[in-house]
């Protein structure tokens, strides 16, 4: 059969004019939507994106409802991923935890909170070499319980521990803001502080001995009589250039503690050295 070619022109258009709107309707717009609601898709939402009720074909009806499918599966992967990194945060946070407290008993003592030995004497030598101006002078005040072993046999350790904890307690309130405070060994506690003038020594430990002695006055506890000795050196801080040089100081203070208790109990005796410099006081109550 032959169709003149203006006769299949026109027989296009006419086509074209009827059958655009309905392909329109049914595949250009819906997959122009789905394609806009695609650019929107959060898979956060729980919203559903692709409802497949808008559709009439059922090619594209079964394109939406598989992403639908997807996005389900995105939503659940997406929620699983936000668990286990939220039990990966709190891992972490609980290793941390551990950590710092693993790093805090490393350096300080469970029972007083104060520093043990070790860690104090490296906090003195790094605090040494940190100050650069002023302080020219460095103190040491050493300390321990009267009649601690006495107090242990009578009263048993329980009470020995609550008397050490709270002079432990009571040293770390009592002194400034970059003194160190240590436990040297069994009852015997060590400061050490940076001051300008020597004259500021026998002040400053007098303050904090004073202190203790009446706060350990009232301690909860029948019939225990709580006091402490204590004894002091002071040293220009430039001949502190080792370790060595820092025990030799804390030797000297804890050989004055010693000749400071041999006249008695609860005193407080404190010394220049004549290797640092030399002047001499003590006092008692």
């Amino acid at each position: 059969m032959y169709v003149p070619l203006g006769g299949t022109l026109i027989l296009v258009i006419l086509l074209s004019t009827f059958l655009y709107p309905l392909a329109a309707a049914q595949i250009v717009y819906p997959l122009k939507n789905l394609a806009k609601r695609l650019s929107c898709f959060d898979p956060a939402k729980k919203e559903d994106s692709f409802s497949s009720s808008i559709y009439q074909t059922s090619e594209l009806a079964g394109i939406t409802s598989s992403f639908n499918e997807m996005a389900l599966r995105v939503r659940e992967t997406l929620s699983e991923l936000e668990q286990k990194v939220k039990e990966v945060e709190e891992k972490n946070k609980l290793l941390n935890q551990a950590r710092r407290q693993l790093e805090w008993l490393a350096s300080y003592d469970p029972l007083t909170g104060v520093l043990k030995r070790r860690s104090f004497t490296e906090r003195c030598l790094h605090l040494i070499g940190k100050v650069e101006e002023g302080f020219p002078y460095v103190a040491v005040l050493m300390m321990d319980v009267d009649n601690f072993k006495t107090i242990n046999d009578t009263y048993g350790h329980p009470v020995g521990d609550m008397v050490l904890k709270k002079v432990g307690g009571l040293l770390r309130h009592q002194v400034r803001k970059d003194d160190l405070v240590g436990r040297y060994g069994g009852d015997e506690f060590v400061l050490f502080f940076f001051i300008n003038q020597p004259e500021e020594f026998n002040a400053l430990a007098g303050r904090i001995f004073a202190s203790l002695c009446s706060a350990l006055a009232p301690v909860p506890e029948p019939g225990v009589a709580v006091s402490i000795s204590m004894s002091g050196v002071i040293a220009s801080r430039f001949l502190i250039g080792e370790g060595r040089d820092l025990e030799q100081l804390i030797s000297f203070s804890d050989q004055l503690l010693l000749e400071s208790k041999r006249r008695g109990k609860k005193r407080s005796q404190f010394n220049l050295r004549k290797n640092y410099l030399v002047v001499r006081g003590s006092d008692s109550l």
